[in-house]
C-alpha cells in the first residue's frame, strides 16, 4: 500500500453546453417520465444527487458528465481527458462531483459550477469503476484491474488496498452500518468487508457464479446487492449472514440498486427494461419502462424523492415516481407575513419506520436538503418544524411530501408569527384523498361578516398539468373560473379568494371544484375571520350520499357553535337531511333543498333547537361533500375558530398523532368520537409515549350507542398532566369517526382521525 499526492493532478476548464429538455415522454401508468440527453449515443452509466439539488450523471461513450434539473433542463461537461469513459459517481463530502473513469484510470472531481481535476490512479490500468463516500471522510472506489480497494482525499492523495483473493474484480463499494467498506467481487463471487484498518474478511456468495454487482446500505442495517447473473438480489449482515431473493422476470439482469425515502430498495433491470422495488421483507415489484430496450443502468434517489435513472442504450434518464405516504399541500416558514407550519407525523405500522420529508416551491422544485428520521417507533409521533432550516427558506411558502416505509398519520400546525388563533388540517393520503378533480365546499370573500379563503393546491402527478378552479355561488351558477397553465409536477400554488385580479363578489360565498388536466392535485383551504380567526380544511375527490360529523354544536361547552358547508358535487338538485344525536343516541331531524352544482350553509346555533352536543348524520338524495366550522366563544375582540371535514364512513381504528392534556407547550386536546354504526360500540382509547411508542396513562373507554356522541376531553380523561402522547381508537363491535380538537388560551385548532 502506498499513499502519495498525485502531482498530475490536471485542472481544466470545461465546455458547458446548455440545452433545454424536450417535452417529457410519459408512461402509459404516469409513473415514468424520460428526457432524452443532448448528446446522442452518450451511453449513460452512472447518477447521482449533486448538492445542488440536481442529477449529475456520466456519459460513457461521449467523455461528459451531464447535469439535469429536476425541472428537465441538461447541461454537459466535458472531460478533459480523450476516451475516458466515466462510469460510476458520487456527491462527495466537500460539495463537489466525484466520478470514476475507467479507460483512462483516473478519478474525476467536478465542482457544481462545473471545474474539473483529473487524478491519476497509483496503479496503471486499474479500471476503477464503483465510487463511495467513506465513513472517513474520504471517497473509496473498487478497482477492477489492478484487483484493490482504492481511497482518494478530497485533496487528491491516494492508497489502495489488495484484496486477499486473486482476481476477485472487485466492481462496487458501500458505506455499511457498522463503518467499514463493502464491496463486490464480480469474479470472486464473493462480498468482501474493509476495516479502516486494513482488515478484509471476505463471503462467500451460496449461489455459485452469481456475479455480484452493485451493493449498497440498506435501510434495515444490512447490506444488499444484485446478482448480474443469478437474476436475484442479495442481502448480507454485518455479521456476514447472506440471504437471497428471486426475481420475477427471468434474466432481468440486475445491476445498480440504492435504498429509496420509502424505505425500500430500488434497482435496475438492465435485460427485462424495467425497474425493480424490493421491501425489507424480500417482495419484488417491477415497473416497466416505456421505451424499449432502453439498458437501465444506474439509478438514485432524487432530490424530489423519486427514483432517476440512466438508459444507456436509448440515451435518456428516467424518472419513477415514488408514491409518498402523505402529501402537506400547505406549508411555510414565517411566509405571508410571519406564518410557520409544523408538521405533526406518526407511525401506525407494524415496525419502526423510517420516515423523509422532501419539500417543494411554486415551481416544482425541491428545497433544502429535506428532514429525516431512521427509526420512528410504532405509535411514535416525530415533530418537525419547518423554521429548522431543512426545507424552505424563511418567507417561503411550499409544498412537502412525506415518505415511509410504514403507514402514517399526519397533521399540520399553522401558527401565526404574533400568536393568536392558529389552524391544523389533515395530511392528505394520496390513494384516497387526491385526485384530478377535488372539491371544496366553503369559499368566501369578505363573507359572514370578514371571512376570506385561500386554496394551498399541489401538483402530484409525474408532468405538467393545466388547472381550472371553478367558483359557484348557492344556485350551482358560475360566477368565476380561473385558470392555471402548466403548473409543474411538485409544484405549490396559493390562491387567495379575496385576490382582486380574481374577482369574485365581495360577500361571495359558495363553493369551488378544482380540475387537473393531467395527473391528481392535493389541496388545503385555509379560512381567515375578521377577529383574526384561522381554520383549515382538506379539499376532497368526491361526494358521499352519507357523511358523518363528530361534533354538531349549538351553545355547547360554554359558547361554542358550528356552522356546515355543504357542496353538491353534482349537476342534479337534491335534498339534504341532517339528523342530529345526542349522547344517547336520540336524533332530531332537519331537511334542506340544494341545487344542482349549488352551496348550502347550515349554521347549527339555528338548526339545532336545545343546547348542546351532538353529532351529526347527513343523508342525501345527491352526492355532497360537506366541512364543519367550529366557533369558540370570546368576550374580546380576538376571535378563534377551527374546521374539520366530515367522515364518509367509520372505522376500526383510527389513530391521532398528537393528544395533550396541560402539555409543555400549553396545549390541551379533546376529541369528539361518533359511533358511524347501527349497534352498540365499545371504544377505547389509549395513549402512547410519542418519543418511544409505549404506551402511557390509563385508557378511556366508553359504550357508545349507535351514532352517539362521546367528547373526551384529557386533562379529564386518562393522559397523566403535562404529557403529550399519541392516540389509537380502538372499537369492539362498530366503527367511529373521530375529530381531534386542540386550544390553548388563544387557539382552537381540529383535525381529523386517520
Amino acid at each position: 500500500m502506498g499513499r502519495k499526492s498525485v502531482a498530475c493532478a490536471v485542472a481544466c476548464a470545461l465546455v458547458a453546453a446548455m440545452a433545454a429538455a424536450p417535452a417529457p415522454v410519459l408512461a402509459a401508468s404516469g409513473d415514468i417520465t424520460e428526457f432524452t440527453i443532448p448528446t446522442a449515443a452518450s451511453s449513460p452509466q452512472g447518477i447521482a444527487t449533486g448538492p445542488d439539488g440536481n442529477l449529475w450523471f456520466t456519459e460513457f461513450s461521449s467523455g461528459k458528465v451531464g447535469r439535469l434539473t429536476p425541472g428537465g433542463t441538461f447541461t454537459e461537461f466535458t472531460i478533459a481527458t480523450s476516451n475516458s469513459q466515466p462510469t460510476d459517481i458520487t456527491a462527495g463530502p466537500d460539495g463537489n462531483l466525484w466520478f470514476t473513469e475507467l479507460h483512462a484510470s483516473k478519478i474525476g472531481k467536478l465542482t457544481p459550477s462545473g471545474f474539473l481535476l483529473e487524478y491519476m490512479t497509483l496503479t496503471p490500468n486499474s479500471f476503477p469503476n464503483g465510487i463511495t463516500n467513506g465513513p472517513d471522510g474520504n471517497l473509496w472506489f473498487a478497482e477492477g484491474g489492478a484487483n484493490k480497494i482504492a481511497r482518494v482525499t478530497t485533496s487528491g492523495l491516494m492508497s489502495e488496498h489488495p484484496i486477499p483473493t486473486a482476481s476477485s474484480n472487485a466492481l462496487s463499494v458501500a458505506t455499511g452500518s457498522d463503518g467499514n467498506l463493502w464491496f463486490t467481487e464480480l469474479i470472486g463471487n464473493k462480498i468482501g468487508r474493509l476495516t479502516l484498518t486494513n482488515v478484509f474478511t471476505e463471503f462467500p456468495i451460496p449461489t455459485a457464479n452469481s456475479q455480484p454487482g452493485v451493493i449498497t446500505a440498506g435501510p434495515d442495517g444490512s447490506l444488499w446487492f444484485t446478482e448480474l447473473n443469478a437474476n436475484k438480489i442479495g442481502r448480507i449482515t454485518t455479521a456476514g449472514v447472506i440471504t437471497e431473493f428471486a426475481i420475477p422476470t427471468a434474466s432481468s439482469t440486475p445491476d445498480f440498486i440504492t435504498t429509496g425515502l420509502d424505505g425500500n430498495l430500488w434497482f435496475t433491470e438492465g435485460n427485462a427494461n424495467q425497474i425493480g422495488r424490493i421491501t425489507p421483507a424480500g417482495v419484488v415489484t417491477e415497473y416497466p419502462i416505456p421505451t424499449a430496450g432502453s439498458s437501465p443502468t444506474g439509478l438514485a434517489v432524487g432530490p424530489d424523492g423519486d427514483i432517476w435513472f440512466t438508459e444507456s442504450a436509448t440515451n435518456k434518464i428516467g424518472r419513477l415516481q415514488v408514491a409518498p405516504a402523505a402529501v402537506l399541500p400547505a406549508m411555510a416558514n414565517a411566509a405571508y407575513g410571519g406564518y410557520t407550519t409544523v408538521a405533526e407525523i406518526q407511525n401506525v405500522g407494524s415496525a419502526a419506520a423510517s420516515v423523509a420529508i422532501r419539500y417543494f416551491d411554486s415551481t416544482g422544485a425541491p428545497v433544502g436538503s429535506g428532514d429525516s428520521m431512521t427509526t420512528l417507533p410504532v405509535n411514535g409521533t416525530w415533530t418537525v418544524r419547518q423554521d429548522n432550516g431543512h426545507g424552505l427558506a424563511s418567507g417561503q411558502a411550499g409544498s412537502a411530501m412525506v415518505f415511509s416505509n410504514q403507514p402514517l398519520a399526519t397533521f399540520v400546525n399553522e401558527f401565526a408569527s404574533g400568536g393568536g388563533d392558529a389552524t391544523s388540517y389533515t395530511g392528505i393520503n394520496p390513494s384516497s384523498t387526491s385526485g384530478s378533480m377535488l372539491f371544496a365546499p366553503a369559499i368566501a370573500n369578505n363573507a359572514y361578516g370578514g371571512y376570506t379563503t385561500g386554496i394551498g393546491l399541489v401538483n402530484i402527478g409525474v408532468a405538467p398539468t393545466n388547472v381550472a378552479v371553478t367558483y359557484r355561488d348557492s344556485t350551482g351558477a358560475v360566477v368565476k373560473t380561473q385558470f392555471l397553465q402548466g403548473v409543474a409536477s411538485g409544484s405549490y400554488q396559493a390562491l387567495y379568494s379575496g385576490d382582486t385580479a380574481l374577482g369574485l363578489p365581495n360577500g361571495f360565498a359558495g363553493t369551488a371544484t378544482i380540475t387537473s388536466s393531467a395527473g391528481a392535485l392535493a389541496a388545503v383551504i385555509n379560512e381567515t375571520g375578521p377577529g383574526g380567526q384561522f381554520s383549515s380544511y382538506d379539499a376532497v375527490p368526491a361526494g358521499s350520499t352519507t357523511l358523518f360529523a363528530p361534533v354538531a354544536l349549538r351553545n355547547a361547552f360554554g359558547g361554542y357553535n358550528t356552522g356546515m358547508g355543504i357542496q353538491n358535487t353534482t349537476g342534479v338538485a337534491g335534498t339534504v337531511s341532517i339528523n342530529y344525536y345526542n349522547s344517547s343516541g336520540t336524533a332530531t331531524t332537519t331537511t334542506a333543498s340544494i341545487a344542482a352544482n349549488g352551496y348550502l350553509g347550515v349554521y347549527q346555533g339555528i338548526d339545532i333547537a336545545t343546547d348542546g352536543s351532538y353529532t351529526a348524520k347527513l343523508t342525501s338524495t345527491v352526492a355532497v361533500a360537506t366541512i364543519v366550522n367550529e366557533v369558540a366563544p370570546s368576550s374580546t375582540s380576538a376571535k378563534q375558530s377551527t374546521a374539520y371535514n366530515t367522515f364518509s364512513s367509520g372505522s376500526t381504528t383510527l389513530h391521532l398523532p398528537l393528544v395533550e392534556s396541560a402539555g409543555s407547550d400549553g396545549w390541551s386536546t379533546g376529541e369528539g368520537i361518533m359511533n358511524t354504526g347501527s349497534a352498540v360500540a365499545n371504544v377505547t382509547v389509549v395513549y402512547y409515549d410519542t418519543s418511544t411508542g409505549t404506551m402511557i396513562g390509563t385508557p378511556d373507554s366508553m359504550s357508545l350507542q349507535p351514532n352517539a356522541f362521546w367528547g373526551l376531553y384529557q386533562p379529564a380523561g386518562g393522559l397523566p398532566g403535562g404529557d403529550r402522547a399519541s392516540v389509537t381508537v380502538v372499537t369492539q363491535g362498530g366503527q367511529v369517526a373521530v375529530i381531534c380538537n386542540e386550544s390553548s388560551a388563544t387557539s382552537f385548532m381540529s383535525y381529523g382521525g386517520q
